[in-house]
């Protein structure tokens, strides 16, 4: 009777334990794993089974692609899709290739197989939104096919499907797993609801520029005002924002309203900042050819005389010279400068070799002339080298190589003369010129440039000469510069007079200034007694003060000012701050 207690026992538990677990037996899981589900394929006769897929929990897992071959004894045969129904006929399809299964259950489906060659369809409009599965899905007939649809769109609840595209609910007959028949395709349009509760996220992009930007939030159905710019980008204007990256124009304006229901990256919008690069024919001319660059922009001089030819009597353009930074540049160069310039024309006098103007005997004299006391020979010939010169407008009239050979045993041409000789250039009768100056530039083998100031000699005969004296050989060259920049203003009539004013709180006059006189700053020597801002004069308390203004060209103006107190503001002060002196 024990014995047949415990045998009893012992299969109850068992019948127990089998009923329990057995409804388990399609879920594979380890402790810590996740619970998987399994998908089984059954082709009802067919042939070519597709392998049975493994779904995750709560993870969506498509519909195999995979297609069964109809049996050999089939006619007309076509595979339709899967169905759970194994003895229901017809059986509807409920799932076809790369549809979503989303239960978390194992599940055996079977194929469906129908007589009919060519399907009608279910096509889906996702009617703003995106699809989420193949555009359409076939069905035959009374064989129905189950929807397996769903799309998305931010911002927007997914209400079903309707055949109209206006519609504002969805068709029943149209839900999620619903099975379609009939013998006409059937068009359906997703139904959307606005989610009021979604917001969006507006980011921005410099677009080539530098910083940083947080993004906004925007909510359903609230204008969003935009933040205003703070990148920067050296040598660009911002313009506003696109969401295209390479618009040229803004949609949006910094500070504007953003106004659509949907996130969005705006780039910013830039414009390269403008140049003007003036180019005049001397520093003395007041018109320039104006031509406009951008910045980084590469422009080729040699664009300058393709649009207005630059001439000048018996000289040749040679280059541009910048006036701030004095740098020459030739007439084929490439320049990227990235700021308004002023260029000046560098001209050569154009006179040919072979012309009596070069003629050394006739130019050039040199005294003593010939073979000196110590076998030093001078020789005078043509320049073959360019000379550039800082001088604005410089024109090369004349230049030659003064050389000395045979000068000792250490070789020639390396060490000055023990002697001074003088050299004469005459200038040639055609070359005429007013308002500037005649000067001597030597070149020296260091690289020295030096300027030897001298002084226009015009003899009875009328040729012109220049003399000077040197004991260095190398290149010479006489050099004609126009008076550079334009004339200082004549000085204004206070310059370097002087006045008393009484005190009075708040006093102020005006020193006027010449026209055309470029300003580069006002200062005074006791702001105490004077300050003075764009030549408007303040006086404050007594004293002594000289009121200076400084022009481009360094010429300094002066105005002296003297500040006393009347008898009665005397007596005021003394008796206020009389005790002081006690």
């Amino acid at each position: 009777m024990k014995t047949t207690t415990k045998r009893f026992l012992a299969i109850l538990i068992s019948v127990i334990l089998l009923g329990v677990l057995a409804p388990l037996g399609a879920v594979t899981a380890q402790a810590g794993e996740p619970v998987t589900y399994t998908i089984t394929y059954v082709a009802n006769g067919a042939s070519n089974v597709p392998a049975p897929q493994t779904k995750t929990h709560d993870v969506d897992l498509g519909i195999t692609t995979s297609k069964p071959t109809a049996p050999s004894n089939s006619i007309n045969q076509v595979f339709a899709g899967w169905t759970t129904s194994s003895g229901t006929y017809p059986p509807p399809v409920q799932y076809q290739a790369n549809d979503l299964y989303i239960a978390n259950a194992s599940v055996t489906l079977y194929a469906v197989w129908v007589f009919f060659t060519t399907p009608h369809r279910i096509y889906f409009y996702a009617n703003g939104g995106a699809l989420n599965g193949p555009p359409s899905q076939p069905f035959y007939g009374t064989i129905g096919t189950a929807i397996r649809q769903i799309p998305r769109r931010i911002g927007f609840k997914f209400l079903g499907w309707a055949n109209d595209p206006a519609a504002t609910f969805p068709d029943l007959r149209y839900r999620y797993g619903s099975v379609c028949y009939g013998n006409n395709s059937i068009p359906l349009y997703a139904v959307w609801e606005a989610d009021t509760a979604a917001t969006y996220t507006v980011a921005y992009d410099a677009n080539g520029g530098s910083g940083a930007m947080e993004p906004q939030t925007k909510k359903y159905g609230v204008d969003l005002p935009l933040s205003a710019n703070t990148f920067t980008r050296p040598g660009y204007t911002f313009l506003g924002w696109n969401e295209n990256r390479n618009a040229a124009a803004p949609d949006y304006l910094a500070g504007g309203l953003y106004t659509a229901d949907a996130g969005a990256t705006l780039f910013a919008v830039w414009k390269a900042d403008r140049y003007n690069l003036n180019f005049y024919s001397s520093q003395s001319a007041t018109t320039p050819l104006t031509i406009y660059t951008w910045h980084d922009q590469v422009f080729p001089l040699g664009n300058v005389t393709d649009i207005q030819p630059f001439t000048r009597p018996s000289c040749a353009l040679t280059g541009w010279r910048d006036a701030a930074t004095g740098v020459v540049y030739g007439l084929d160069d490439t320049i990227t400068l990235n700021r308004d310039v002023d260029f000046y024309a560098v001209w050569v006098f154009s006179k040919d070799v072979d012309n009596d103007y070069l003629d050394t005997t006739e130019n050039v004299m040199v005294y003593p002339a010939g073979i000196f006391a110590d076998g030093t020979e001078m020789v005078v010939t043509e320049g073959n080298r360019v000379m550039v010169f800082p001088e604005n407008g410089g024109v090369v009239v004349l230049y030659y190589d003064i050389s000395f050979t045979g000068y000792g045993s250490a070789g020639p041409n390396y060490y000055p003369l023990a002697q001074e000789v003088t050299v004469r250039f005459t200038i040639p009768d055609d070359f005429n010129f007013s308002g500037g100056k005649l000067v001597i530039k030597h070149l020296r083998p260091d690289g020295t440039l030096v300027t030897i100031e001298s002084e226009l000699v015009t003899p009875p005969d009328g040729k012109r000469y220049i003399e000077f004296q040197t004991n260095h050989f190398s290149l010479y060259a006489l050099v004609y510069v126009e008076n550079t920049g334009p004339a200082v203003p004549a000085a204004p009539e206070w310059n370097g007079k002087s006045q008393e004013f009484t005190y009075k709180k708040g006093n102020t006059f005006t020193l006027a200034l010449p026209a055309g006189a470029a300003v580069k700053e006002w200062a005074t020597s006791n702001a105490k007694t004077a300050t003075a801002e764009g030549g408007k004069v303040t006086l404050g308390t007594r004293g002594d003060a000289t009121i200076t203004v400084k022009l481009m060209d360094n010429t300094t103006w002066a105005y002296r000012v003297t500040v006393k107190f009347n008898s009665w503001q005397w007596l005021l002060y003394i008796f206020c701050f009389g005790w002081l002196w006690m």
